[in-house]
Parts: C-alpha cells; structure tokens; sequence
C-alpha cells in the first residue's frame, strides 16, 4: 500500500477544510438535487449494517467474524443513534486518494460525485482508515484544527465513532460480487480490528 505522507501545514489545512465543508447541516441523510436540497432520503443508520452484511460479506467473513460484526453493532445502538444525529454536507469519499497536494501545500480536494447529505464521522472514519497513511501525530493534528474551525467538535469518543460508521463502508465494499482476495483482505482485518475495540 502507498504510504501517503502529509506535513504539518497540509494535515492542518485538511482539517481546517472539512470542518469548512461540515458547516451546513441538513435534518435527514439523503442525497442531493441539483441546488443541493435532499430530495431522496435515505433510512436510519441502523438498517445500512443490516443492509450490507449480506450473503457475499458473510461468506467472506466467516461465522465467526460475522457473529462478531453483529454483536459489535448491537452493543453500538445508542452511539449509531449518535451518529444520526450529526447530518452535514459531507464529501463521501474522503479519502488521501482523492487529496491533491499543490506544490504551496494547498491541499485540493477531488471526487465530489458522491457528495451528499451525511454523517461527519462518515467523511473523518474514510480518511482515518489507514494507520499506515495518517500518523498518530497526524491525526491528532488533524482532530486538533478540525475541531477549532467547527461549529460542531467532536467528542472525545469521536475514535469509536469514527470507525463504527466506517464498518458501513467496509461491509458495503466486502459484499461486492467480486472476488478480490487482497482488497477483501484488508477488508476483513480492517473490520476484525473495528470489532475487536
């Protein structure tokens, strides 16, 4: 996996940026029209982990694994209903792929298609994924200014909030048909670890 390497001015400009981006909040999760009002709403939380721990993810995970996704997600009820309650405009692929660093250390944010109206911890969760890409030191950075340009912090949790919404991502990217064995892989660490918390 490319290590992606960010210094201190970028991960703090990062931050400030999506805290810029998570200003405008919205009632309900959904997605956009043309002048950005939420015509299609989308359901709880809850039901996306019901959604995506299908057939496909389930054979990938095992009994095992899969038993403890969903322990994990029962034991998780009132910090999902938590996650539901922080509805911004959020960029839904916010991941170090789609960060382009200029030359003055702007970073420059691409692939917006996805944008929607969502969960902050959805957007923070992607881009935290990796340890290997963002450093402890990063991160704290990163939290650091987010939180200082947000009308919203975070909460001193916002870890285990972070990588439970990220768990949708993960098992909506598992139950694809497709059979890669080393993307599924990092997958199921990446969720093993999520449940292992």
């Amino acid at each position: 996996m490319q290590k992606e390497v960010y210094n201190k001015n970028v991960i703090c400009e990062i931050g400030q940026s999506l805290a810029i981006i998570h200003e405008t909040s919205y009632n309900q999760v959904g997605f956009f029209n043309g002048s950005l009002n939420v015509t299609t709403l989308l359901p709880n939380l809850k039901s996306w982990y019901d959604m995506f721990l299908k057939e496909n993810a389930v054979q990938k995970l095992g009994e095992k694994l899969t038993e403890d996704v969903r322990i994990y997600i029962e034991n998780n009820n009132e910090n999902i209903k938590r996650i539901d309650e922080r509805v911004t405009f959020v960029h839904n692929d916010f991941r170090p792929i789609n960060i382009i660093v200029a030359n003055n250390d702007k970073p420059y944010f691409i692939d917006w298609e996805g944008a929607m109206a969502g969960h902050v911890f959805g957007d923070i969760g992607q881009f935290l994924r990796f340890n290997e890409q963002i450093t402890p030191q990063n991160e704290n950075l990163f939290i650091d200014n987010y939180n200082y340009y947000s009308k919203n912090k975070l909460p001193c949790d916002y870890k285990e909030l972070v990588k439970l919404r990220d768990l949708v991502n993960l098992l909506q990217l598992l139950n694809s048909e497709h059979d890669l064995q080393n993307k599924d892989g990092e997958l199921i660490r990446l969720i093993r670890s999520t449940c292992s918390c």
